[in-house]
């Protein structure tokens, strides 16, 4: 049987842009910083990936305009206690967002917190989910339809 259910995109990279990521961590009081991603710069990151994990609330990532061979983890944080029994890490995932219906992105589960939370009335969990490619189009905030393949 197929989970599927409609989530908002926690974080995506779009490629030549800057962007804000906001996760859990420093207080903003601490002073935000900017992490650059390519470019020539000494002390930049080569993984966008590397610069999402370093980034805490109220950061700004820069992405230098470049060709970045590597997949970026998003979330879904809406996996109700029902749906989440049938989600295994490794599990294939099809992701199609609703700006782009004709466009599938395909993933497999990284991770499931073990901890819940309750949003809407539901006990919820969330899932990191790896993307194998990225379209650019594709950007932070978009509502897709995630289905957790059998």
């Amino acid at each position: 049987m197929k989970t599927s259910g409609v989530v908002i995109l926690s974080f995506v990279v779009l490629l030549g842009f800057s962007i804000l990521f906001f996760p859990a961590g420093r207080c903003e009081s601490e002073g935000a910083e900017t992490f650059y991603v390519g470019g020539s710069e000494l002390g930049n990151y080569s993984f966008i990936q590397d610069a999402v994990n370093a980034a805490v609330d109220g950061d700004t990532i820069i992405v230098h305009e470049d060709i970045y061979n590597e997949s970026v983890d998003i979330e879904t944080d809406n996996l109700t206690e029902i749906e989440v029994v049938d989600v295994a890490v490794g599990q294939v995932v099809s992701i199609v967002p609703d700006a782009l219906p004709g466009v599938t992105h395909s993933g497999t589960v990284e991770t499931i917190d073990d901890f819940f939370v309750e949003k809407r009335g539901d006990v919820t969990y969330t899932a990191r989910i790896r993307l194998e490619e990225i379209d650019p189009r594709l950007r932070w905030g978009m509502t897709v339809v995630v289905t957790f393949e059998e």
